[in-house]
């Protein structure tokens, strides 16, 4: 009886149904969005969690380590300066390479960046083709490299070298093997400067905003293959151990003052904090949207099914006459 009432008052009211149907599907489309983008920023978040969370420090450096006179010429790395400097710190960052990159005679344009192991294991970008870089070492005599987006039509497959800035002639280029190109959205660490700074979101960089193509390698590949000096530049992690007294710490910040260039520096107890805030809003500023979608459509159903009761005859639903279902009242 009931199905033969809703089925009646669905085609005496259908426009009011479709709409109601309508609602709801916009109320369940808005929200799986809104659930995908705060998941998203979550995933994000919990990415770089492990590095954020120790005590230390932060420091976006665009020129690099000032080598000590002690360790100049010496062939040191700049991130072994570090690590000999700094006291009971470990170090996680991004690098550039004292090299060109070139395609037999021809140099494209183009940005090099390399990451830690810890850096490429924290990404899982959107690939155009091919793959992001793993642990494993599948091209022994190359350095394996993923590519963004480019308008020189270099793709999974092809070959670039490597080469040293004071080449004599005496060493052979390192060949660089590119194993996969990002999506044309596809998101890396990189320093991007948007307001509040700094937390996890300052560290998110779009391949779409890059003014050039983007040429991502490992250190360990470099390190395996080269003997060219990778600096530290860029997004600098410095992580102190349990241990660190706070003679060290204040040895430690002495250092960083006189031998980083320093563009931007910040505890990592604050990007923790602020990366916290930084989630905290994005999730409150979805659900003044969320909410009223969703709760919209609940009471449209509620107030037709009163005014549907209030119109509905006796008789049609309980089968005896009004009058007799007043003497049951």
């Amino acid at each position: 009886m009931y199905l033969k009432l809703a089925i009646k008052e669905r085609e005496k009211h259908k426009y009011i149904f479709m709409f109601i149907i309508l609602q709801l599907s916009i109320s369940f489309i808005t929200a799986i969005c809104c659930v995908s983008v705060t998941e998203r920023q979550y995933q994000r978040y919990r990415s770089l969690k492990p590095v954020i969370s120790r005590v230390g420090w932060f420091i976006d450096s665009t020129l690099g380590v000032i080598y000590p006179e002690s360790d100049v010429g010496t062939g040191i790395s700049g991130k072994d300066v570090l690590q000999k400097h700094l006291k009971n710190t470990d170090i996680i960052c991004t690098y550039s390479v004292l090299a060109n990159i070139a395609q037999d005679s021809w140099e494209p344009e183009m940005e090099t960046i390399v990451y830690d192991r810890e850096l490429v294991q924290a990404m899982n970008p959107k690939m155009a083709e091919g793959n992001w870089l793993t642990d494993g070492i599948r091209h022994p005599e190359e350095i394996e490299a993923v590519i963004s987006q480019n308008y020189y039509g270099l793709c999974a497959g092809d070959t670039l070298q490597l080469v040293p800035y004071a080449n004599d002639g005496t060493k052979d280029a390192i060949p660089i093997k590119i194993t996969g190109v990002l999506d044309e959205h596809a998101e890396i660490l990189k320093m991007e400067y948007s307001k509040p700074m700094v937390s996890y979101h300052n560290f998110i960089f779009d391949t779409e905003n890059a003014d050039k193509p983007i040429l991502i390698l490992r250190q360990e590949d470099i390190l395996r293959l080269s003997e060219q000096t990778l600096s530290p530049r860029g997004l600098l992690f410095l992580l102190y151990h349990q241990e660190i007294t706070d003679a060290e710490k204040k040895e430690n910040e002495e250092f960083m003052e006189s031998n980083i260039q320093i563009h931007l520096k910040e505890p990592l107890s604050i990007v923790k904090e602020k990366s916290e805030t930084y989630l905290q809003n994005q999730t409150a500023e979805i659900l003044p949207v969320l909410i009223p979608l969703i709760v919209e459509p609940i009471l449209s159903t509620e107030l037709h099914s009163i005014n549907l009761r209030k119109k509905t005859p006796p008789k049609f639903v309980t089968g005896k006459s009004a009058s007799s279902c007043r003497i049951l009242r």
